[in-house]
């Protein structure tokens, strides 16, 4: 993660000089320590204050001190970023085009208890208007003569970009010509379990917003887009990107998940122009249902298996077993007369409501009752 740095260091000295005329105890400390020491100076109120910016990341609002040689963050928790510890300045826009974004990246990165921040994302109205003075001496007026001077006015995100700029003297990173299926410059999609957007710009991916991480594309082995099988449930895919082995031997990958499959064709395009080498691509195949229907016509224009007047019956021949044979004659007799008094309803002159039996279904069998009413 980098070399740890000293960023700040607070000592209480008790006055012990009683000669008023004289340098106080802590004043005579800090003398000492800033001739025989190589450390910032943050006297005044730095070059310009840029007031209430919202961060992403760490999250929260800062006031932006602008000195000569550092950069305070005030806020909940202070930070203070020397300007050379700025490796790289991107401004991005948000997919909706309603807010611009500009990213700081750290190397050491920013550290905060257990925590480091190798990015600082700022984001900021598109159409938000602010008039600043800044405080230039003599040499800066001179040094940045041209390029920065005393009153400005403009956009609020423009005047931050050119203030880094010329003071960092850090070009900055924008935008490539990548252009989605809804002319955006990014795509949706998830790394890990983090939902956000991937940006293709000219040399490297950036994944935006938590955790916000830069793919060089000098970097990268080849990338792989998974999941493209032609099915009408799967409407996303996966872009696999294989990263370069370092010299300590390991490979690390990054998998961003859930990307539309209307997508595939522009980022694969606008990557091969990049030079990005691409492997296990899976083409869909589309099937026209014209043509199979066709065919099935052309194999079997008739159906055998129903073919109507041409169908001959084949006779069965079935196993009697144990089963009786049925006698029509039974099936045809007479009931007598118990049987059809047991199918009449009986109503009692006394009982308010009818009562009925259940008939009696005739039996089939050859039984010995059925016989007797025969004879």
């Amino acid at each position: 993660e980098g070399a740890e740095t000293l960023l700040e260091m607070r000592l209480w000295v008790p006055n012990t000089e009683e000669d008023h005329s004289k340098p106080s105890s802590a004043e005579s400390v800090l003398n000492s320590v800033l001739e025989k020491a190589d450390v910032l100076s943050a006297k005044g109120t730095g070059i310009v204050t840029f007031e209430q910016v919202v961060a992403k990341t760490p999250r929260g609002r800062y006031d932006l001190d602008i000195f000569g040689n550092f950069l305070r963050m005030k806020g909940t928790q202070s930070s203070t970023i020397t300007y050379e510890c700025i490796t790289r300045l991107t401004q991005l826009k948000t997919v909706d085009e309603k807010d611009r974004i500009l990213i700081i990246s750290l190397d050491p990165p920013l550290r905060r208890g257990h925590t480091s921040y190798p990015h600082i994302l700022m984001q900021f109205p598109a159409e938000q208007a602010l008039s600043v003075e800044l405080d230039l001496n003599k040499e800066q007026r001179r040094k940045y003569e041209g390029k920065l001077e005393e009153e400005m006015s403009g956009n609020k995100f423009d005047l931050i970009l050119q203030v880094f700029r010329v003071i960092t003297g850090i070009k900055t990173t924008k935008s490539g010509n990548f252009e989605s299926v809804a002319e955006a410059p990014a795509v949706r999609c998830s790394l890990k379990a983090h939902d956000g957007y991937l940006y293709p710009l000219a040399k490297c991916f950036i994944f935006i917003y938590n955790p916000i991480t830069l793919i060089p594309f000098d970097s990268i082995a080849h990338v792989e887009f998974a999941r493209l099988q032609a099915t009408q449930l799967n409407r996303t895919f996966d872009l696999i990107v294989f990263m370069k082995k370092t010299r300590q031997g390991t490979d690390k990958n990054y998998i961003f998940n859930s990307i539309s499959k209307d997508e595939h064709q522009p980022l694969e395009n606008y990557l091969r122009s990049r030079g990005v080498t691409i492997t296990g691509t899976v083409v869909e195949s589309k099937i026209d249902p014209n043509s199979v229907l066709a065919g099935i016509d052309e194999e079997e224009s008739e159906d055998d298996d129903f073919s109507g007047a041409e169908e001959e019956s084949d006779d069965l021949e079935y196993d009697d077993g144990d089963a009786l044979p049925i006698d029509p004659d039974v099936l045809a007799a007479p009931l007598s007369d118990d049987e059809v008094d047991e199918d009449v309803i009986r109503v009692d002159e006394d009982s308010p409501k009818p009562t009925k039996k259940r008939k009696k279904k005739p039996s089939t069998s050859n039984s010995p009752s059925r016989k007797k009413a025969k004879q």
